[in-house]
């Protein structure tokens, strides 16, 4: 089993945490940006033609914006478009030719993304003419650099998944963020692609590698000198127990090892009523926050 010796350390409030969440800088930002947008677009397009064709994904650039979409896969994640800002403002144009490609795709339940910078009320009253309302918490972006982690404890052992191991890593993608079956499909591929990798944490009580003893999966996307960490979930019956802290170390370690000089990943903002693990975990491995965006999504739209 793979362990670290944590070293004790003072835990933030929640009131703490969330001061931490509200700064921006935009090239560490926009770089963030970046390189998520450039790992969607990979998954997306590592899709076996006959299921890109069955799924219906596809990726527009719109101007400076990026709409992801996929009518046979109806969920926000994989319906969404990031609206750059200009100046501040969004582009009228950009928004209405995304509304106009979600329609005509059928797609009813999608998220409208707006930059930090455009986050201001002109766009929240744009959003509300189109029927748009904000949607849970705002995403936060974070960035760390390549310095040394902080030690980590944990009761699981953390093992690179290989190609051998892709339907273990789908199927716990959609059993973890309850995605629709079919979504399996896509993260199938990502296991053994270039530039991915991807990490699964193993019960101790039956480590072993099989598909049954796997308690978590965590993703992440290389690109030259970045890496976006891409996703983690873990079982609801092994939650608690630290699985996602020692799948993001690992997962910052290699991307050291390998040479990344900026690791990047984002998740909701937290809440002064409502904590978010995943942010106490970033926060606690160094990562800091360079810019929120907002989400924005058709009245009546769940997760």
């Amino acid at each position: 089993m793979t362990a670290h010796d944590e070293q004790p350390r003072p835990r933030l409030s929640n009131e703490e945490l969330l001061a931490t969440a509200h700064g921006f800088e935009a090239d560490a930002y926009h770089d963030a940006l970046d390189v998520e947008i450039s790992a969607t677009r990979d998954l997306y397009q590592c899709a076996p033609a006959e299921v890109a064709q069955r799924l219906g994904v596809a990726v527009h650039d719109l101007g400076r914006s990026t709409l992801f979409i996929a009518p046979g896969l109806p969920q926000l994640m994989f319906n969404r478009v990031e609206l750059r800002a200009t100046g501040g403002q969004i582009s009228l144009d950009e928004l209405s030719s995304s509304l106009r490609l979600f329609a005509d795709r059928g797609i009813t339940q999608f998220v409208v993304q707006v930059d930090a910078p455009a986050s201001n009320q002109t766009t929240r009253e744009l959003m509300a003419a189109q029927q748009l309302v904000p949607f849970r918490r705002p995403w936060v972006k974070l960035v760390r650099d390549s310095a040394p982690l902080p030690s980590v404890s944990s009761d699981f052992e953390v093992i690179r998944a290989t190609a051998s191991e892709a339907d273990v890593v789908a199927e716990l993608m959609v059993q973890g963020f309850a995605l629709p079956a079919s979504a399996a499909e896509l993260y199938r591929h990502v296991a053994g692609r270039p530039g991915w990798r991807a990490y699964l944490a193993i019960d101790p009580e039956t480590a072993g590698g099989t598909a049954g003893t796997v308690a978590a999966v965590g993703l992440a996307y290389i690109e030259g000198p970045r890496c976006y960490l891409a996703g983690g979930v873990t079982l609801p019956a092994y939650r608690g127990r630290k699985a996602q802290r020692v799948l993001m170390h690992r997962r910052i370690e290699d991307a050291r090892l390998a040479g990344v000089t900026s690791i990047t990943t984002e998740t909701g903002l937290p809440l002064a009523t409502e904590e978010n693990p995943s942010y106490r975990n970033m926060i606690h491995l160094g990562f800091r926050a360079v810019g929120t965006r907002d989400n924005y999504a058709p009245a009546g739209t769940r997760w």
